[in-house]
Formats: structure tokens, sequence, C-alpha cells
């Protein structure tokens, strides 16, 4: 048998296969050759850094600023950067991406988007969405594009990190923009922005769920870097990502520690229970990961805080099914005056409670194909019953679940579970065959990925969090 002799050259423009979207993570990645390809290298990561940013667009002079301003800003560099990368391929095929389960199955999400689309109530707005929206299958196929070109051109994880620390230093700017909203001080720049739910804030988000939601993962995130280095440090095993000198690295340490506080403040401000819940999901999801892989006293501690946020849990779906709501009275701080207030009987619980009836009905009158993407109005007004005539009209479910099976039927609901999965199972294997330094960081991404999950159940996912749910696969 004649023994075929291998293409090192094509090895190397072949990388092998992965769960998540980054390959090899601790390899070096590839290397520009020429200036000219480190030109265009350059100006793609750049675009991607430029999405990190679309938390702070507004443009309130074009109605719906809050959304369509940061799609026009994100959707565009996406675009500058695909452009780009495609220029550096052909120059360079090792900047392909890896060959990836998350990526395959947002492919297929997104092919499946497509056929519900063309068997759905109107293609037009499958494809568009709403103007106040600026989602649709056109929006899937950016953040689709999105996460390719994070995997094809931040590798190692090292710069990754660095993207998730330009992430951290926006949330620090949002925050302060929201805090000054919230005391009523003049905004530089922007000016006086429209809160719709004042005392409760959305600063520069939009409103206080997504500004919540945002919240707490870059809480997460700041003390996920933030721990992971000084545990790194003590240990003497410094994580391969962190700056070697001395002034870069407390200089770091003290952005971490700013996203943190800042992070922290405007949580409580924009008194969501949608990011109180995903922060209890978050913080059970990670006890529970502690309890079941750490040692000795770290599991004990572990297993105690699983217990207190179940608790908590409980108790909060209790007094939200069976408590009617308080009376109105004279609260300081916007989360404690929501939390005071919750009960079956408020205006949110309601809307979200007669979304979900009608998405149920929607689904069982078409369970494969559903009503297409982004058509969840179609199905409010068809099976809202007299709610759809008295409550909000629902562009979406407040529920990412219900809305999947409600537009997309049950193919659709299966790529949303198959996407949790894969990336639940890429963290898995990363935490148990992973170095023992990296394992911390892994957790922590893991706790921001189930604050997202814990989210949806009571919110749909919007422009922010597509973006920040790309970086976190990613990382």
């Amino acid at each position: 048998m004649r023994r075929v002799k291998s293409n090192p050259a094509r090895q190397r423009q072949r990388p092998a296969a992965s769960d998540g979207l980054v390959n090899t993570p601790d390899a070096g990645g590839p290397a520009p050759r020429t200036a000219g390809e480190q030109a265009l290298l350059t100006g793609v990561r750049g675009c991607l850094a430029l999405v990190l940013v679309i938390p702070l667009v507004v443009l309130v002079e074009a109605g719906h600023g809050y959304v369509v301003g940061k799609a026009l800003v994100a959707y565009t560099a996406i675009e500058v950067a695909l452009v780009l990368w495609t220029l550096l391929v052909l120059a360079n095929p090792a900047f392909l991406p890896p060959r990836s389960k998350l990526l395959a199955v947002l492919a297929l999400a997104l092919a499946w988007g497509i056929v519900a689309a063309s068997f759905g109530v109107s293609w037009q707005r499958s494809v568009w969405s709403t103007y106040p929206r600026v989602g649709g299958l056109f929006g899937a196929a950016h953040w689709l594009a999105f996460a390719l070109l994070v995997a094809a051109v931040f590798r190692p994880r090292q710069r990754l990190r660095q993207l998730t620390t330009v992430n951290l230093a926006v949330s620090v700017l949002v925050a302060a923009l929201a805090m000054c909203s919230a005391f009523e001080l003049p905004l530089p720049v922007y000016g006086p922005l429209p809160e719709r739910d004042f005392p409760r804030i959305g600063g520069t988000i939009g409103n206080a769920i997504p500004l919540g939601v945002y919240s707490a993962l870059n809480v997460v995130l700041a003390v996920t870097l933030l721990a992971t280095d000084l545990a790194g440090r003590r240990r003497g095993t410094a994580d391969p990502a962190a700056p070697a000198g001395a002034a870069k690295r407390w200089g770091l340490r003290l952005l971490w520690t700013a996203a943190a506080i800042a992070n922290c403040a405007a949580l409580a401000m924009a008194g969501s229970l949608t990011a109180v819940t995903a922060a209890l999901g978050g913080s059970a999801a990670c006890a529970a990961a502690v309890a079941t892989g750490g040692r000795n006293r770290w599991r004990t501690a572990a297993i105690g805080t699983v217990a207190l946020a179940s608790a908590a849990a409980i108790a909060l779906a209790a007094v939200f099914v069976f408590v009617e709501p308080a009376a109105e009275g004279t609260y300081q701080n916007p989360l404690v005056k929501r939390v005071a207030e919750v009960g079956v009987g408020t205006y949110g619980a309601l809307d979200r409670l007669y979304a979900w009836q009608a998405g149920w009905s929607g689904f069982l009158a078409r369970p494969m194909v559903g009503w297409g993407p982004e058509n969840f109005l179609a199905v409010f007004g068809r099976y809202g019953g007299e709610a759809a005539a008295i409550a909000q009209p629902h562009a979406d479910a407040h529920n990412a679940w219900v809305e999947k099976i409600a537009t997309e039927g049950l193919p659709g609901l299966a790529c949303l579970a198959a996407l949790w999965a894969v990336a639940g199972l890429a963290l898995f294997r990363a935490a148990r065959n992973g170095p023992p330094s990296e394992r911390g960081f892994v957790l922590g991404i893991g706790t921001a990925l189930a604050c997202i999950l814990t989210a949806s159940l009571t919110a749909n996912w919007n422009i922010t969090t597509n973006m920040l749910f790309v970086l976190l696969v990613a990382a």
C-alpha cells in the first residue's frame, strides 16, 4: 500500500472540531503573514469590538432610537467585518472558523426559521421584524455572522478576555449614564433621556428589563475576571491571558472592580424582577456546580447557597402567583418597590400570563411550523381572547421559549434546546478536562449563561442579549 504524504500547510488550514465557538483556546491561533493581512485582521477585530459599544448608542430622533440606533451600528459593523474577513480568508485560509457544533446549531436554527417563515402568516414580518424590534431573520443572520467572525479571529482565549474587558469598560459608562438619569442629572452628549417607567430606569439601554439583565451579566463577568486573576496570582499559577506588567494588571483590576460596583448600582435602580430572577438562577447554577464538583468546605457552602437560592426563588414565585399586589406605597429604591408590589394582579404579571396562554393556544393550532418568526402579534390577536382587547398588544411573548414554540413549532423549540444543550456540554467538558487555572473562568461563564437562560423565561432576547450571548459562548 502506498503511503500518502501529509501536507502540513493543508493541516494548518483545517482547524479541528470543537464543541464551543473557539477551538483549542490555549493554542497560539493563526497569525497574519503580511502587513496587508495584519491590516485586514485589525479591521475585522476593530469592527467586532465596535459591536460591544452598542449599549451606548441612542438615536432618539429616529423613533424607537434605543433599538434602531443599536441595530444600525451593530449590523453595519458586522457587515463591514464580514467583507474584510472574506478578503483575509482569500489571502490566508488559516483564518477560516473552526468546525463548531454551536455554529452548526445556530445555522440550523436560522435555516428552520426560513422554513417556518415560508409557512407563516407574514413573510415580510419574519424577515424584517418590526421597526421597534429590528430583528427577524435579517437580524438572526447578522448574529450568526458575528459568531462566525468571533470564532475565526479571536483565538486564543486571551484575545476573547480582552474583548470581555472592552465590554466591561462599556458597561461602566452605561451604568454611570443610568445613574445620572436616575438622579435626573444632565447627561453629557445625550441630553435628557425619556424614562418610561421612572423612577425605574433604562438609561441608554432602553427600559428597565434589558438594563437589569445587562447589568446582572456584567456583574458576573467582572467578578469572574477579578477573582480568577487574584486566585491565580495567589497560587502562583497566573492566567496566561493576564497582563504581565504590574501597572496594567492593577489598572485592569480597578476596571473590573468598578464594573462590578457600577453594574450592581444600575441593577438596583433598574428595579427589574426579571433581572432579580436571572441573578437567582445564575447563583443557583453556580452553587450547584460547586456543590457537585467542589471539595470539603466549598461543597458545603455551595449546598447551602443552593438551598437558600431555591428557597428565595420558591418564595418569590409563590408571592407572584398567590398574593395580590400590595397597595401603592412610598419606596426609596425601585427594586424594593418592585419586589414589595409583586403579585399576580400587577400589570406586568397579567400581561405575561395572557401572552403565555395565547402562545400555547397558537402552538396547538400549528404545532410543526408555527406562525412564522416575529409573528407573535398575530398569535396574541387571535388567541388572546378578551385580554387582546384590554392588554397591551404583544409583539413578543415575554418568554423566549413560548415565542419560539408558537412561531416556529416543535422544530424551532428543538433548535433552541439544542443550542443550550451544546453550550452546556461544552462548559462541562471545559470544566472537567481543562487545566485547574481555567475552571474558575469556566464557572463564571456558566453562571452568566445561566442568568440569560433564567431571564429568557420572563423576557425575550433583544439586541444586547444576542451580543452578550455570542460573547459568552465564545469565551
